[in-house]
C-alpha cells in the first residue's frame, strides 16, 4: 500500500515548495529588485517615492501623490517643469513640489510636462514678484483653472513710489532707501524710507503712492524724518492709492533737506 505521507517524487516536491516559500518571502519584503516573476504595475515605496515595476525596472509611480518636479527651467516669469513620468494631462487637486530655477518679478506662469502655460498665482491674485525664490522649494496645485501656489517663498518684490506733498509744499530729489512688499491674498506688508527736500510753503503732510491700491482707509505708526526723527502716523488716502505721512501733534514740516518717512505695515485690499 502507498505511503500517502511520502511524495513519489520527493525532488519536484522539494523544488516546487522551495520555490513557493521564496515567493512567499519576496512578498513579505516590499523590495523586489532584481525579481522579473512581479506582475507589471507592482508598487513599493523606496525612498519616500512611490514606484511601480513595469515589467524591468522600478519607475517612479504616475500616480504618486506629491510628484516631485526638480528644479524649474525656462524664465523668471515663464518657468517649465518636467516631472518624470509624464503627465498626460493637468491632475486637479494633485500638488507638484519643485524647486524654482529662477526668482518671479511680476505676474508668473508654468508649464508642465509642455501641456500648456497655466498662471500661477497665490491666495487667488497674480504673483507680483518674488513668491518664487530661486533654490526655495515650493508647491503648486491646479484648481482646474490655475496653478495655486501652495508656500510664498519668502521674497520681497519693489516698487518705485511717487512722492508728493500737501497744500502748496512741494518734496523734490527724494531719495528712496527702501521699497519692498509682499502680497499674501487680500494682505499687503511693506516697508518705506525716503528722504527729499521741501519747499514752497510749509505743510504737514508727505505722500507716496502705494505698491497696490487699497479699498480700506487704515492708519499706522512710523517715525517721520524732519530733520530728525520724530513720531508720526500714516492713513491710506487718495482713493487707496497714497500713503499719508504726517506728525503725531499735525504740525507742518520745515522746509529744506532731511524730510521724509520711515513706514513698516500692514494695509488691506
Amino acid at each position: 500500500m502507498a505511503d500517502w505521507n511520502t511524495p513519489t517524487n520527493a525532488s519536484a516536491y522539494t523544488g516546487v515548495l522551495t520555490t513557493l516559500n521564496e515567493k512567499v518571502a519576496n512578498a513579505a519584503k516590499m523590495d523586489y529588485t532584481g525579481d522579473t516573476n512581479l506582475p507589471t504595475g507592482a508598487i513599493r515605496l523606496n525612498s519616500r517615492q512611490l514606484q511601480s515595476w513595469n515589467g524591468s525596472s522600478w519607475v517612479r509611480a504616475a500616480f504618486d501623490p506629491a510628484p516631485w518636479g526638480g528644479t524649474s527651467g525656462g524664465s523668471a516669469n515663464a518657468q517649465t517643469l518636467t516631472l518624470d513620468p509624464a503627465w498626460a494631462s493637468y491632475l486637479t487637486g494633485v500638488p507638484v513640489f519643485f524647486s524654482p530655477g529662477f526668482t518671479n518679478t511680476g505676474a508668473a506662469t508654468l508649464n508642465v510636462n509642455g501641456l500648456g502655460t497655466k498662471a500661477v498665482q497665490y491666495m487667488g491674485a497674480a504673483l507680483v514678484g518674488a513668491e518664487l525664490v530661486a533654490g526655495v522649494e515650493t508647491a503648486v496645485v491646479y484648481d482646474g483653472t490655475q496653478l495655486e501656489l501652495l508656500r510664498h517663498g519668502g521674497g520681497w518684490a519693489s516698487w518705485t513710489p511717487t512722492y508728493g506733498a500737501s497744500g502748496s509744499m512741494t518734496l523734490t530729489s527724494v531719495s528712496t532707501l527702501l521699497a519692498r512688499y509682499q502680497r499674501h491674498g487680500s494682505r499687503v506688508d511693506f516697508s518705506l524710507q525716503f528722504t527729499g527736500t521741501t519747499g514752497g510753503t510749509a505743510s504737514n503732510t508727505l505722500t507716496a503712492s502705494l505698491p497696490v491700491t487699497s479699498s480700506a482707509q487704515s492708519g499706522m505708526g512710523l517715525y517721520v524724518i524732519d530733520g530728525s526723527a520724530v513720531a508720526g502716523y500714516a492713513t491710506i488716502g487718495g482713493g487707496g492709492t497714497n500713503l499719508s505721512v504726517s506728525k503725531y501733534d499735525t504740525s507742518n514740516f520745515g522746509l529744506g533737506s532731511g524730510r521724509g518717512a520711515i513706514v513698516t505695515g500692514s494695509y488691506s485690499l
